[in-house]
């Protein structure tokens, strides 16, 4: 437990605005890239963290998105966090590999999926886009993943996961 308080480190963005909600297609896009982009570079590469985990907190906040991480022994969890805006500033700018795209493409259609496979998932899929105020996403959603794009990705990231929108906090003992 006191690795743990030593080496953690919590962010969350949080995204506003009055005229539009975050479309639940664009939130499972922004959270599977982060989580793997930031596990394979921070987890396997770097070896700086032992875990980090990207979670998109809808039934909270439609606009909450957190990363949650814990450092590698003898790694400050201040150096993580940098590596961790590093890698969301890179979303933001460089071009996303086609291996990249097509892992998020398959991971949205395989949700999708999911959810249409029982009468309660369809119905939550459905009360989600309602509660939004705006059904008519759910209906182009197969089109829209089939389209996308790294430009996407980079736009949708630029848009939500700003840093003046950002809250972060390292955990240490006493």
């Amino acid at each position: 437990m006191h690795n743990v308080a030593e080496r953690g480190i919590a962010a969350h963005f949080s995204y506003k605005e009055k005229t539009k909600k975050i479309s639940e297609a664009d939130k499972k896009i922004i959270w599977l890239r982060q989580t793997l982009e930031i596990q394979k570079e921070l987890v396997d590469s770097a070896k700086l963290a032992t875990s980090i985990s990207c979670f998109n907190m809808a039934l909270k906040d439609a606009g909450l998105f957190i990363i949650i991480a814990i450092a590698n022994p003898k790694v400050r969890a201040s150096k993580l966090k940098s590596e961790i805006l590093k890698l969301i500033k890179s979303t933001k700018s460089q071009n996303i590999d086609e291996s990249y795209i097509e892992k998020i493409k398959n991971s949205l259609k395989i949700d999708l999926e999911f959810q249409l496979s029982s009468a309660s998932s369809v119905a939550r899929l459905v009360g989600e886009y309602i509660a939004n105020g705006d059904i008519s996403p759910l209906y182009s959603l197969e089109e829209r993943t089939a389209k996308l794009v790294g430009a996407d990705i980079n736009k949708m990231a630029k848009k939500y996961l700003n840093q003046n929108q950002m809250t972060s906090v390292i955990l240490k003992g006493r």
